[in-house]
């Protein structure tokens, strides 16, 4: 994978599964965490695909220029989006795997 954040705005990518052979769950954000990715954002459930631009504008703002690490990204674009008049089941979902300090390089 080989890297530094992943952003997954596919339908339920962020969602675990219980392994059909084993006591343990599956996962795209796992699989793509053992192939050496550092930090993944996704959710456990569709997202409305017009909110993903703007918050991914939003986020990318604020993990890049604000040089924030990417949970303190996520969660200041969420807070941001908060005040406006979107649906927040469709927004808030993110949630970060890995590593949540990972910062932009």
């Amino acid at each position: 994978c080989n890297n530094d954040l992943v952003v997954l705005f596919v339908c339920n990518a962020g969602r675990f599964d219980n392994h059909p052979y084993k006591a343990t769950t599956m996962s795209l954000q796992r699989e793509l965490l053992k192939k050496g990715c550092d930090a993944i954002i996704a959710s456990p459930w569709p997202l409305d695909a017009l909110m993903t631009t703007k918050w991914f504008q939003l986020f990318l703002e604020k993990w890049i220029d604000e040089a924030l690490t990417v949970s303190q990204a996520v969660h200041r674009t969420n807070n941001e989006l908060l005040n406006q008049d979107f649906d927040q089941s469709k927004y808030l979902a993110l949630n970060v795997y890995g590593n949540p300090f990972k910062k932009y390089n």
